[in-house]
């Protein structure tokens, strides 16, 4: 917690998207989201900024984004509003008109799915809990081979996300959990035929996001301590000193190269808001605009001549030029984005350039559900 003077207080109590409520009893409470679908109340004096009691639950069944935060808050006169439904969905091809298919039968909690080079596979996170990457949760790759329609467990073990594959389709390399619960970068051959070996590890978390043609530099977003997530390369295999792809005291992530590997489209808070940006890489080089209302999740088309992103609700395409230098063209609107969102890079495009990999919501009628008068409700629960 900080004060306006800028005091800061530590505490032991886990939990994420802190909300304080006066309970009318003389003191308070510190409601906190356990990430896995449940919200916490623990006693809190907040003349002190000390907790003072165990945490009890008092919300259960909380609807969750993909990033696991849940969709809840409560007003100050104590009036809760939450969102009811379910992450689960199903894993689709969509086309530039916005028309889905079915790649997997049956409803999953995907998360970041990953098209192999040659198109024929799709890599995905499979969250079978519910509970995501908390603590109790459980997260692996699951590999799709779209001919022989087979879909089946790609990792075992620790928790695994955020897939990338190799240029040459042989392997992929992926986030796995390490015993300090940040993230080291793995791999293991696509086809199943050998165990995940550590790529890069390093203090802090790491999360692939591809290689360059030559398969020798991978591409990485890196948080260390509390400095802004960033792009970072490293030499592969072996290297164990990463450097940053800019300098840049803004938040730089979702790094995605060019075919020819001579491009970087990444998105970047530095104007105030997330937009999407391409540079020259390895640099140095110019920077450009791609976006001018907001973007997010870009992307290239394999042919190297289009870039996609979401703009909000919609996905966008824009036409680029590359030679003499790199020139935005024009911007399309493909359609509205009926698909699910995640923290990450939540979909990717087919090699034909006009299909993509996305998640469409199981439950697309979620509602709000308001309660009034829920201090009395939160009051009881937090004396059991």
């Amino acid at each position: 917690m900080v004060t306006l003077d800028g005091r800061v207080t530590r505490f032991k109590q886990t939990g994420a998207l802190p909300r304080y409520v006066d309970d009318g009893s003389g003191g308070g409470q510190l409601l906190l989201d356990d990430l896995a679908g449940s919200v916490h109340a623990v006693p809190f004096d907040i003349d002190r900024l000390a907790i003072t009691g165990p945490a009890v639950s008092v919300l259960q069944g909380v609807f969750l984004r993909q990033s696991d935060l849940g969709y809840w808050d409560v007003s100050r006169n104590g009036t809760l509003v939450q969102a009811s439904g379910s992450t689960d969905g199903t894993l689709v091809s969509v086309s530039r008109a916005g028309v889905a298919e079915p790649l997997v039968a049956g409803a999953r909690r995907y998360r970041r799915p990953r098209v192999s080079p040659d198109g024929s596979r799709v890599v995905v996170e499979v969250d079978p809990t519910g509970q995501g990457l908390t603590p109790n949760g459980t997260v692996d790759l699951w590999m799709l081979n779209r001919a022989a329609q087979t879909f089946t467990r790609f990792t075992f073990g620790a928790k695994s996300a955020d897939p990338a594959w190799t240029r040459d389709g042989r392997r992929v390399a992926f986030a796995r959990q390490a015993k300090d619960s940040a993230y080291d970068i793995y791999w293991q051959p696509a086809d199943g035929s050998g165990s995940a070996e550590p790529l890069y590890e390093a203090p802090g978390g790491q999360w692939p996001y591809g290689f360059t043609p030559d398969g020798k530099t991978l591409l990485f977003d890196e948080m260390v301590g509390g400095a802004p997530i960033r792009i970072a390369t490293v030499a592969v295999p072996g290297g164990t000193s990463a450097k940053p792809a800019m300098e840049s005291a803004f938040r730089n992530r979702l790094g995605e190269l060019s075919p020819d590997g001579k491009w970087l489209a990444y998105t970047s808070t530095e104007s105030g808001r997330t937009e999407v940006y391409v540079r020259a890489f390895p640099g140095p080089g110019g920077k450009w605009a791609v976006s001018n209302n907001g973007g997010d999740q870009v992307l290239w088309n394999p042919n190297g001549r289009e870039l996609f992103y979401r703009d909000g609700a919609k996905i966008v395409a824009v036409g680029v030029a590359t030679l003499p230098t790199f020139e935005v063209l024009k911007r399309t609107v493909l359609f509205d984005d009926r698909f699910a969102v995640a923290g990450t890079l939540n979909w990717d495009v087919f090699p034909d350039g006009n299909h993509f990999v996305m998640v469409q919501p199981a439950d697309r009628e979620a509602k709000l559900v308001v309660t009034v008068n829920w201090l009395a409700e939160l009051k009881r629960a937090a004396k059991q």
